[in-house]
Order: structure tokens, then C-alpha cells, then sequence
């Protein structure tokens, strides 16, 4: 809205906007995307609660210097592991034929705008949040998870 209005300059190609229907495509794929890591993060918070799956509660994260010590290791080892994780994601999307059929839809926003990063296939965000399982055998905080 803010090119649209003026209000704000194209860094790449000035004189091009992305068209409504542009905008709602990118919104639309973003929109599923959120959907769909919010549902990770439902079956994730459902399992916990449910006992399915072990988590270090609060109180004994802070009674315990080896759980305090675990939880400081992740806070660094987690975003380490997703910017793996997504190096060889996003390289694993260009083989030709999952760029063919899943990858290029997030390709084909050539000026980008605010939702074309997140613009993917279903498949691809699939893939892409696909991050949060080791969550699964690393007993942790939640709150590490939405880390």
C-alpha cells in the first residue's frame, strides 16, 4: 500500500509496482504459509501438554544449572541449525524438478514486495518449517521452539 500511495520508493525498479492481483497472490500463499506454522505449532503445544512429548518446564529449567546450561546452548545452536537447515532446504528447491513444480511460484515475484518472501508453495513451507523437528528428541522450553 505504501508504493501505491507514494509514501514509501521502489529500490529496484522504480518505475514498476507489483498490481493488485500480484499482491493478493503473494498475500494469499503468505496467508498459507502462517497457517500452516501455526499448525506445527499446535500439534507441538498439544503433544506437550498432553505428555507426548518432553519439554523442560520453567521451574525446573531454573532449579537446574545443567537445564540452564542445555537452554543457553540452544538460544545460540538453534538459529545456527535453521540457517543450515535453510541453505539446504533452499538448495535442495533448485534441483529441477522440485523448482520446476514447487519452487518457482516463490521465483516469480521479480520485484520483491512485502509478502513475496514468504510467498511459497504449500509443499515448500512444508518443507521449509520442517526446522522445528528436532524439537521432537530435544527436550527443551517451549519457548525454545517458537525460538
Amino acid at each position: 500500500a505504501l508504493y501505491h500511495w507514494n509514501w514509501a520508493r521502489r529500490k529496484f525498479k522504480p518505475d514498476n509496482r507489483p498490481t493488485p492481483g500480484r499482491m493478493l497472490h503473494n498475500i494469499t500463499y503468505t496467508l498459507l504459509g502462517a497457517i500452516q506454522m501455526a499448525m506445527w505449532e499446535v500439534v507441538f503445544m498439544h503433544m506437550w501438554a498432553t505428555g507426548k512429548l518432553p519439554y523442560i518446564s520453567d521451574a525446573a529449567l531454573l532449579a537446574s544449572p545443567l537445564a540452564l546450561a542445555w537452554t543457553a546452548f540452544l538460544v545460540i545452536a538453534i538459529p545456527v541449525f535453521r540457517d543450515f537447515h535453510f541453505y539446504f532446504a533452499h538448495r535442495f528447491l533448485h534441483l529441477r524438478f522440485f523448482y520446476k513444480f514447487v519452487h518457482s511460484l516463490h521465483h516469480r515475484n521479480t520485484d520483491i514486495e512485502p509478502f513475496s518472501g514468504m510467498c511459497m508453495h504449500p509443499v515448500e513451507h512444508l518443507y521449509y518449517f520442517s526446522s522445528v523437528l528436532p524439537s521432537i528428541y530435544l527436550p527443551c522450553s517451549p519457548l525454545i521452539f517458537l525460538w
